[in-house]
């Protein structure tokens, strides 16, 4: 897919969230997923399938989306999916799967400090959290 078609397309699925058009979106985000975009911008896609899933009240789905978007993840040195999801399970108030992915994030090779040292004290946070 062309990058400026890639860039269309999901501008044009976001303004159908900001609409309400849950549908229409996730048509949109599938086919830019089906492409033969980059690892990493299939998990971005597959990040905003997860954020669509989250507004229509479906966060077992959503977590389905933010499992995709990890195994394309994982095909690349990056994090930012793995630390979205990390921060997804707090949200939805999974504490203890939480640290668990924050703690999995400390001990990644390639993470930088200022991010470890983030990752280190939303770990603090959880386990006050669980704790309870």
């Amino acid at each position: 897919m062309e990058r400026d078609l890639y860039v269309s397309l999901a501008k044009q699925a976001s303004d159908l969230v900001d609409q309400g058009e849950y549908a229409k979106a996730i048509e949109i985000f599938e086919r830019i997923a089906g492409s033969d975009l980059p690892d990493f911008d299939k998990g971005i896609t597959w990040v905003n399938l997860a954020t669509v899933e989250d507004k229509r009240g479906d966060p077992e789905a959503a977590l389905a989306c933010l499992a995709r978007a990890l195994d394309y993840e994982r095909k690349t040195d990056a994090y930012f999916i793995a630390q979205h999801r990390a921060a997804y399970l707090s949200k939805i108030g999974r504490h203890r799967d939480s640290l668990s992915a924050y703690r999995d994030l400390v001990d990644r090779p390639g993470v930088r400090p200022d991010d470890a040292a983030v990752f280190k004290a939303n770990i603090l946070t959880l386990e006050k959290l669980v704790a309870g």
